[in-house]
């Protein structure tokens, strides 16, 4: 008999697994046991999991209400109370092996069967092929009668874990510190916050005002021809600007400060490129013209351009080139002569100063002089486009020289408190300021 129990736990060479319908018992039984086995290990692992969620909780509850960050604190509350049981079953799964034999020995040990489950179980998938038939049999049958004693509920029970009862405690605990507990707020997030909250009206208030006078130069600015730049700049300043997430109100007003310097440096770059080059000079040139003039059109332009203005000096210019080219050859040479004579003398007045201006004249009054009267037509409607360019570009400076002081009055007004304003009023929208005087 020594030897027949030796070859049933020679595990030399293993047989094929013995099962027959005779043993179902068994095999039903462990099942069972497994099943609850893993349940009750995903009860306990989920109990244990929301021990710990909780417990990081009530540190963010107390931290939340200290600290007062800027997250909100139900959905973290939540997370963590959901998390903790799901990462604690699972770790309990991972981490804890459940099958046949654990189920067996788990039985074993409640109704003290002396390895009577774990014996037949081995013994069906292990036991060598020499090891009698009726050995075997023996110990399988004994497995399967001893199995149908096995009550399985009482033996692998599941109840309320130790961990839950914690787990109830600590979430009472949770929610009297939520409703009791009173924000400190130890780092003056709030008083931040409420300040930021603040700067943000104040800049959507101030950053309001800009944008509709901007909204109002532009359309002033449609009836002028401007360059793409220009139209860009007008563009880029219409759209809303907003303070950047953070928590500090100094470092929040920078960014739309920076916005606008970016764009104020746009703007004067814009009017300082070389085509701009001139103007003001040009102005002061023409405004020093105070010759008398012996004919009609000479003393219009004569005015335009003691007034500034070299869209009304293109027009007048115009009108002389468009006389000379349709009644030169009704007119006496007395009023030829006057012409050129007021012709030379704005010619004179221009100098050196702006060559293109000064040589049309020039070679208009020298075309008249020798009876072209079509080449000195060609040569001041030359002069009148050059003048009307010139025009077109003051408007446009003048358009960006607003948009400067726009942007300017702008910046004083988030930077500064209101009483300290430091460049007076806002500046005024002259319907006229584009006429390029």
């Amino acid at each position: 008999m020594g030897s027949r129990l030796a070859c049933v736990y020679d595990q030399t060479t293993p047989r094929p697994e013995r099962r027959s319908m005779a043993h179902e018992k068994l095999h039903e039984v462990l099942a069972v046991a497994r099943r609850r086995l893993r349940t009750r290990d995903l009860v306990r692992g989920a109990s244990a999991g929301l021990v710990g969620g909780l417990v990081l909780a009530l540190a963010v509850v107390v931290a939340h209400r200290l600290i007062r960050p800027d997250w909100p604190l139900a959905p973290v509350l939540g997370a963590l109370a959901l998390a903790g049981p799901i990462l604690g079953s699972l770790t309990r799964l991972f981490r804890r092996k459940t099958d046949d034999f654990t189920a067996a020995i788990a039985l074993e040990q409640h109704h003290r069967m002396k390895e009577r489950l774990s014996s037949a179980l081995f013994v069906e998938r292990s036991a060598p092929a020499d090891c009698p038939a009726e050995l075997v049999e023996l110990v399988l049958t004994d497995g399967e009668l001893h199995a149908g004693k096995v009550d399985v509920r009482t033996a692998v029970p599941i109840g309320v874990p130790r961990s839950a009862r914690a787990a109830a405690g600590l979430a009472v605990i949770v929610g009297l510190a939520w409703w009791l507990m009173p924000p400190i707020d130890l780092l003056g997030r709030d008083v931040e916050r409420e300040t930021i909250a603040k700067e943000a009206d104040r800049l959507e208030e101030k950053d309001r005002r800009l944008r509709e006078r901007v909204a109002e130069m532009q359309k002033i600015a449609e009836k002028h021809e401007i360059s793409s730049e220009t139209k860009r700049l007008l563009a880029d300043l219409k759209k809303p600007r907003s303070l950047p997430k953070t928590t500090n109100a100094k470092d929040a007003i920078r960014r739309p400060l920076a916005d606008l310097e970016e764009l104020k440096k746009r703007a004067e770059t814009l009017a300082a490129r070389e085509s701009m080059q001139g103007l003001e000079q040009l102005i002061r040139s023409m405004q020093g013209i105070d010759e008398r003039m012996e004919t009609g059109d000479g003393a219009r332009a004569r005015k335009a351009m003691s007034e500034g203005s070299p869209e009304r000096a293109s027009e007048a210019m115009q009108r002389i080139a468009e006389k000379l080219a349709k009644n030169a050859a009704s007119m006496s040479s007395s009023e030829l002569a006057a012409l050129s004579r007021d012709l030379q003398k704005l010619a004179a007045s221009l100098g050196g100063k702006f060559p293109e201006l000064s040589k049309d004249l020039a070679e208009a009054l020298s075309s008249l002089q020798s009876g072209d009267s079509k080449g000195a037509a060609e040569k001041l409607g030359k002069n009148a486009a050059d003048l009307a360019r010139l025009a077109r570009l003051m408007k446009e400076k003048n358009l960006l020289g607003s948009l400067a002081q726009e942007i300017e009055f702008t910046q004083d007004e988030l930077a500064q408190l209101p009483k300290e304003w430091k460049s007076g009023p806002p500046p005024k929208i002259c319907p006229d300021c584009l006429k390029g005087t």
